[in-house]
């Protein structure tokens, strides 16, 4: 028997193959580290698809919700959604610091009506610096909301932290 032949055969060390055990054992714990880097590769990623933001989300006039950057809220019996677009700007003052204005956090949103086929309209939700939150009108309907987190002296957030809390009530 010649030594490629036991390995083809075989596929691991054997007595009958001799001078080719190291050759062999190598090659086992090859596999088993690409078998352990490939469950663990399968892992992450079924955790991460769990943990990952819904893009969409329900709820109903009067009740609290959050949405983050980039998420959709549909009003149930509203005929109305809000799309959390991005934080324009951010210049509350940070907590800890004694500052000479109180700044303001503005937040472009969409809203669309869902029963026309009109565009969505933009708006820019501003929140002064001095307030835990704010409001705005639109279309009949009163937007309570507040920007989280609230800035901290020395510390920068990530957009993927910031998120809006809202309620949406007929005004």
């Amino acid at each position: 028997m010649r030594n490629g032949d036991c390995i083809m055969r075989l596929g691991r060390a054997s007595p009958e193959c001799p001078g080719t055990s190291r050759i062999a054992r190598w090659g086992e714990k090859m596999r088993k580290y690409a078998f352990w880097l490939l469950a663990s590769i399968l892992l992450l990623s079924i955790v991460a698809s769990a943990c990952a933001r819904p893009a969409r989300i329900q709820a109903n006039a009067g009740q609290e919700f959050t949405l983050y950057m980039g998420q959709t809220a549909t009003i149930n019996g509203e005929d109305l959604e809000i799309r959390f677009a991005e934080v324009i700007s951010d210049s509350r003052c940070p907590q800890g610091v004694e500052c000479f204005w109180a700044g303001e956090a503005s937040c472009l949103t969409y809203v669309t009506r869902t029963n026309t086929s009109s565009a969505p309209y933009k708006l820019v939700l501003v929140q002064p610096g001095s307030s835990d939150s704010a409001t705005q009108d639109f279309d009949g309907h009163r937007i309570a909301f507040r920007l989280e987190p609230y800035p901290v002296a020395g510390k920068t957030t990530p957009n993927s932290e910031r998120r809006l809390v809202m309620t949406v009530t007929k005004s």
